[in-house]
């Protein structure tokens, strides 16, 4: 969820931010720097986005506050896809990744 507002987002470790769509920002309430723009590599090419934060997003237990987003005016993620869950989320987190599985869990104190 996205504060609060359920969303389907793919898992995409080579983005440096979560992405969203800008209906589903709009429905989330994130607030976005209209006057910012963020020029984005995606396997579809450049596109252009604004730069956003995010108040809460949670993937089951996981909770993360205060996450920098990036929107899409475009955002064409496939149907169904709201945006990619990327390291802005991903990086607080230890993540494992094997050929059957994907395991986020809570960070340690060392």
């Amino acid at each position: 969820t996205i504060n609060g507002v359920r969303g389907t987002l793919v898992l995409d470790t080579g983005a440096t931010f979560v992405s969203l769509k800008n209906s589903f920002a709009q429905k989330a309430g994130v607030e976005v720097d209209q006057a910012s723009i963020v020029r984005l590599r995606t396997a579809n090419g450049i596109v252009d986005g604004k730069r956003g934060r995010a108040q809460t997003i949670q993937l089951r237990s996981l909770l993360a506050k205060d996450v920098p987003i990036v929107v899409q005016a475009g955002g064409a993620y496939g149907d169904g896809i709201d945006g990619l869950l990327g390291m802005s989320f991903l990086s607080r987190f230890n993540i494992n990744i094997d050929a059957k599985t994907v395991r986020i869990s809570p960070c340690t104190a060392r």
